[in-house]
């Protein structure tokens, strides 16, 4: 049996353990059949610290930030919340055309004396990566090894892993601790950084929660900014807040969501508000009745000029429930509804997007809550959806892959991350809270996704009529014979495929049944040019 203690104290936790045994669960391999991965890595295989190629449970590493592609490299941020030698971060870069891995560095106490765990941001800054969170201090405590956590921190590392600067404020009481906004607005000149942390009002006559904002100068000192506080007078018992934000609407813009969770009733409220730059806030709004007092927020992000909130509402009692969106403006008026999200007639459990470069259209990686499989769709902005690509799964049943992350890459590439976690299929939850995680490379081409600009080849493509009954006619330069035509349904299945032996093709699909198909031009197995198409029934206008 493994016998840990904790005793928490301001900003430091004691930690006593004993290990006698632990029965190992490995990490499962990376198999799928289906759209072809260009290269795929389970990134913590060359980590030195103790929980290499297993998992305890809640002993993890996790994924907090999105990865960054700069050029053709992409740097994946690890944070490991073990205990030990394990408290700390890896930061991985890949080569994101051939998958090979660069370097890895291991901001761990084992090889620092302290982890830097947790950051709050992971950005480029000019021809560098920044990471900004609170550091652990490795140290003794009554004779005990202890950890004091809780130290504002920030990494500068240069594209090839060397550190630039190790910046830690060792005052306790100027750490920032759990809560914080995520990421900090970042100022210039004298001050470094703006942020937000949630907590109890002393004068409960005058407010019970609170939204504090405080701001950090360039030695990560911080002062608090009591003007600007933001105060909600709720109920203090079986409570927890949740702050979510900012999203950056423009650069004097910023919107924030603010959830308080009520254990008895198991209901949130949710409230949005924006600030300026300095934390003067504006528009406090109760938004519940939109959001949904049983849904909670799980990632958000901007869209175009919209707010994407991801939202899982409550599904049979499984964790984390049914996934969605709601798109809102900045004033958290609801543009599109997409909570409690079902596709094919499957129910979403996991789903991560983004938005397509040169396109209007959306790409969905989706896990549906009662299938192993990962499917990518594409949404038109008409809202229609349309599947481009399947991973089928080929493990062992007890093990899931849960999309994480997903960017594109300059090259149209598509970088996806996951964790790896304990089924969630036939337990009815996923046990282990975090898990092993994985990152691959998706060509564009084989997701139906066109390389370079789009509504520039559309100059040169002409496919139509559109809606048509029995022939589509497909116009392309002179340029183009001998490149390839293929039609797709909505499920993703290619119905025919024709090689172009002139500028002007005409394709005879009368045997087709009645619905939208995707008309795609490849040119040496490069995808050059995709249009939508509505096919009708023989002589219907």
């Amino acid at each position: 049996m493994k016998k840990v203690w904790f005793i928490l104290l301001p900003f430091v936790l004691v930690v006593n353990q004993t290990v006698v045994s632990q029965e190992l669960i490995y990490a499962p391999a990376f198999r799928f059949s289906g759209t072809p991965v260009q290269w795929h890595h389970q990134p913590v295989e060359n980590n030195d610290i103790r929980q290499v190629g297993f998992i305890y449970k809640k002993h993890q590493l996790d994924q907090f930030k999105r990865p960054i592609v700069i050029g053709n490299r992409v740097y994946f941020l690890l944070e490991n919340l073990g205990l030990f030698e394990e408290t700390g971060s890896t930061l991985i870069a890949y080569n994101h055309i051939t998958g090979d891995s660069l370097w890895q560095n291991n901001y761990n106490s084992k090889f620092y004396g302290k982890g830097f765990t947790f950051f709050w941001d992971f950005r480029q800054v000019q021809d560098h990566l920044e990471l900004f969170g609170y550091a652990t201090i490795d140290t003794t405590l009554s004779g005990r090894r202890s950890w004091y956590w809780g130290f504002t921190s920030r990494l500068e590392v240069d594209t090839d892993g060397k550190d630039l600067l190790q910046q830690i404020n060792l005052n306790a009481g100027e750490g920032v601790g759990f809560q914080a906004s995520d990421p900090p607005i970042y100022l210039e000149g004298p001050d470094f950084a703006l942020y937000y942390k949630t907590g109890f009002h002393n004068d409960t006559q005058v407010a019970t929660h609170g939204i504090y904002p405080h701001i950090w100068d360039k030695n990560l000192k911080k002062r608090a900014i009591p003007e600007h506080n933001i105060l909600f007078k709720e109920s203090s018992q079986n409570t927890i807040e949740l702050l979510n934000g900012p999203v950056q609407m423009d650069p004097l813009n910023y919107v924030y969501f603010y959830s308080i969770y009520f254990y008895k009733t198991q209901s949130y409220k949710h409230y949005i508000f924006r600030t300026n730059t300095f934390g003067k806030y504006s528009g406090v709004k109760d938004v519940t009745s939109k959001l949904g007092e049983k849904n909670r927020i799980f990632g958000y992000e901007k869209s175009g000029n919209r707010i994407r909130l991801k939202l899982n509402s409550p599904y049979q009692g499984r964790f984390p429930g049914n996934a969605g969106y709601l798109y809102l403006d900045e004033e958290g008026e609801v543009l599109k509804d997409q909570r409690s999200w079902q596709i094919d007639g499957e129910v979403v459990g996991h789903v991560s997007s983004v938005d397509l470069k040169d396109s209007s259209e959306i790409l969905h990686v989706v896990r549906f809550v009662d299938n192993h499989n990962i499917y990518f769709y594409k949404e038109r902005p008409d809202g229609s959806l349309y599947r481009c690509g399947e991973l089928i799964h080929q493990n062992e049943p007890r093990y899931a892959f849960l999309p994480k992350y997903v960017l594109q890459t300059p090259d149209r590439g598509i970088i996806l991350t996951f964790v790896g976690a304990l089924d969630s299929v036939s337990a009815g939850e996923n046990f282990v809270l975090g898990g092993w995680p994985y990152i691959c490379k998706i060509k564009g081409e084989d997701l139906m996704i066109v390389s370079g600009n789009q509504e520039k080849q559309g100059e040169k493509y002409l496919v139509h009529p559109n809606p048509f009954d029995e022939r589509l006619r497909v116009r392309l330069p002179e340029s183009a014979r001998g490149s390839e035509i293929r039609v797709y349904d909505m499920k993703g299945r290619m119905v025919i495929s024709q090689k172009c032996q002139s500028s002007d093709m005409e394709l005879y699909l009368e045997g087709l049944a009645s619905g939208t198909y995707a008309v795609q031009v490849y040119e040496k197995d490069k995808l050059v040019h995709q249009s939508t198409v509505i096919k009708t029934a023989a002589g219907q206008d």
